[in-house]
């Protein structure tokens, strides 16, 4: 059965984009059928996939928000994911769709748009697992990741306030998740929420303290120290494992890999496994 992974948070600069495609990326390069979906209307996650005009049109997922707010009724537009690597595929979001929440406000169900146009277009069973990126709110785009999503990754960085973070993404999403209820009454968004320590570093005091506070947190699956060739291979456009360095390979295979398979396993057994 096909998993689904949302990336979200509240902030923005905490590294949410980088780790979603590479952890696509990671899932891919474990022989499994993987869907990049972007929901940031920044397209920072759509820029990665090094797409021509054309391909830009196809799997654009902007359009669908735009014909379901011109006409609910109507049917929705086909999309068709683009191969950006072995196993590897993306739905793309165009920049113009800032204003989908003005647009759609008064819908109701705006929130499973995008689980329709997957459920029409018949690409639920044709992936092993969904990862989407999303934009740092808990907006509409951002609501049609969370229910969809078996699981949601919240990425924080070491930081006097990481924590407090941590407690508002909580309470953000038990208050999204007990608002945005199905017909018969039950929760739309129900899948598990966990944590991400993300960017950091070796040898600071604030983060050797964040460390330490979150060592025994179950809310925490996996930590990744902040790494220049993670911006090496934002500026190429490609993930960590794409990146050909035989100076990188020590790092991807010791540090970066086993903290993306615990991922993967927690997304597999919902349980925390340091």
């Amino acid at each position: 059965m096909t998993k689904v992974i949302a990336f979200s948070a509240t902030k923005g600069g905490v590294g949410k984009t980088t780790l979603a495609f590479n952890f696509g990326a990671y899932l891919a390069k474990t022989s499994n059928k993987v869907l990049l979906i972007d929901l940031d209307h920044q397209a920072s996650m759509s820029s990665n996939f090094s797409l021509n005009d054309e391909e830009l049109e196809k799997t654009d997922i902007g359009k669908v928000f735009k014909s379901v707010a011109k006409d609910p009724s109507s049917k929705l537009p086909t999309v068709e994911p683009v191969e950006v690597t072995d196993n590897l595929f993306g739905l793309s979001i165009s920049q113009s769709t800032d204003n989908i929440d003005s647009l759609m406000r008064d819908l109701p169900y705006a929130c499973t748009t995008v689980y329709r146009l997957l459920k029409d277009n018949q690409l639920l069973d044709r992936f092993d697992y969904i990862v989407c990126d999303t934009h740092p709110d808990l907006l509409l785009a951002t609501q049609n990741a969370l229910t969809m999503a078996n699981v949601v990754f919240s990425p924080v960085e070491p930081s006097r306030y990481g924590l407090d973070s941590v407690i508002s993404m909580q309470n953000d999403y038990e208050k999204l998740s007990n608002r945005i209820l199905s017909p018969d009454g039950s929760r739309l968004i129900d899948g598990k929420l966990a944590f991400i320590a993300n960017k950091v570093k070796f040898n600071t005091t604030i983060s050797h303290l964040f460390m330490d506070s979150i060592k025994d947190d179950e809310r925490f699956v996996s930590l990744f120290h902040e790494r220049e060739l993670f911006n090496q291979a934002t500026l190429d456009k490609k993930s960590v494992f794409d990146l050909n360095n035989p100076k990188v390979e020590k790092i991807i295979t010791n540090e970066i890999s086993p903290q993306f398979e615990l991922m993967k396993k927690y997304v597999i057994s919902g349980r925390v496994d340091k």
